[in-house]
């Protein structure tokens, strides 16, 4: 549609790179020689977006996706670290590339116009290497945020980042301060999830440091972080000190309170460093933390104390176990409830405490989960 009405237009950035490693691409950008209202007249009737109009992008619906649309621009500082002060608009598709964050994002294609790489960024996803275009302490005072991009592509596809870059991420990683919690929360997650951990787990430790607070995190635990599964919960828990780090590196993350809860739920569980060795130590951990920060525990442990594999691995298989037989390890899964101990003349306070002493009782194998050797164990030991 751009094309149609006479105005360059390239796919850019990520799902050129994507698609030159064989990779179906999530998102589509494009950018264009069009100005904004421009790109708004050529693309009726299709649904947009403005909201990104001032900085030159319109965001486009099409059959149920979103199509970032971009005019050719140069940007001017970040005083925010975030936004560039000032956009000019440029009709050369050359000056759109320099501004952009790493060679393997700056590349740009068009079926009528051909392939533009004018930074060697094809060369670099060859060699696997994630390098800035241009001077990347430029490039990163424009953004720091850039400096959390740098980690995250490493990690998310393996590829080692390239000396000069590399240098430039750790003598900048303070100047992550000045970013948004939100942001560096995004970012953080894609990078604990990532399937190549390991290329970030040596060098980038003040990173981390700089986001998560230096006194919150174990930095020799990050080389365990590549043999735990690609899951951010897991993943943040192996690193951080205690309960106390953790809350302080959530509240400064801004992190959603069902991370929060979980993550802290897990760290109870290392600081106790309690690893079950029957099925009856296994039901009560689940009863205590639940059944995924148990099995979080265990998996944390199991990598980060040799002497503790084994244990651990052994105690992961009973808590699997007793999920699969479904074992009781909480009230609701008792076979009596409030109303058959009111039944039996209990009340109040009462029927919380024997539901307890109950459960506790069928955890340790001393009472069958029935309704009938419940209800006659009440009958002869708590009903006055």
């Amino acid at each position: 549609m751009l094309e149609d009405k006479s105005f360059e237009s390239y796919a850019v950035g990520g799902c050129v790179r994507d698609s030159l490693m064989g990779k179906t691409p999530n998102d589509w950008d494009i950018c264009t020689s069009a100005l904004p209202s421009q790109i708004k007249a050529a693309v009726y009737p299709l649904k947009v977006i403005t909201v990104g109009e001032k900085h030159g992008t319109i965001a486009v619906l099409n059959r149920a996706k979103c199509i970032e649309v971009t005019s050719f621009r140069t940007e001017s500082a970040y005083t925010d670290s975030r936004h560039p002060d000032s956009v000019d608009f440029v009709k050369d598709v050359s000056e759109d590339l320099k501004r952009r964050d790493f060679t393997v994002n700056a590349m740009a294609y068009s079926k009528k116009r051909g392939f533009k790489d004018l930074f060697g960024g094809k060369k670099d996803l060859e060699n696997k290497i994630i390098r800035c275009v241009g001077d990347p302490e430029k490039r990163f005072s424009e953004d720091a945020l850039r400096i959390m991009r740098a980690v995250r592509f490493s990690a998310v596809l393996g590829f080692k980042i390239e000396g000069n870059t590399a240098k430039a991420v750790s003598d900048y990683a303070y100047t992550l301060k000045d970013i948004s919690a939100e942001r560096i929360y995004e970012e953080l997650k894609k990078t604990f999830c990532a399937e190549y951990f390991e290329c970030v787990e040596n060098g980038y430790e003040n990173v981390f440091a700089s986001v998560l607070g230096e006194e919150n995190i174990l930095k020799a635990r990050f080389s365990c972080v590549k043999n735990l599964d690609c899951d951010f919960v897991l993943r943040l828990s192996a690193v951080l000190k205690d309960k106390q780090s953790a809350q302080m590196a959530l509240f400064k993350l801004k992190a959603d309170k069902q991370t929060q809860k979980s993550i802290l739920s897990i760290m109870d569980a290392l600081s106790e460093n309690k690893i079950p060795q029957s099925r009856i130590e296994a039901r009560f951990l689940i009863n205590k933390y639940g059944v995924k920060s148990a099995e979080y525990f265990l998996k944390i442990s199991s990598v980060i104390r040799r002497e503790n594999m084994d244990k651990a691995k052994y105690a992961l298989n009973m808590i699997y176990d007793i999920v699969k037989k479904n074992d009781c390890t909480d009230i609701s899964m008792l076979d009596i409830d409030g109303n058959d101990l009111s039944a039996l003349n209990i009340h109040g306070k009462d029927i919380g405490n024997t539901l307890n002493k109950l459960l506790n009782l069928v955890m340790s194998d001393k009472l069958k989960n029935e309704n009938f050797a419940l209800i006659n164990y009440v009958k002869q030991n708590i009903v006055k």
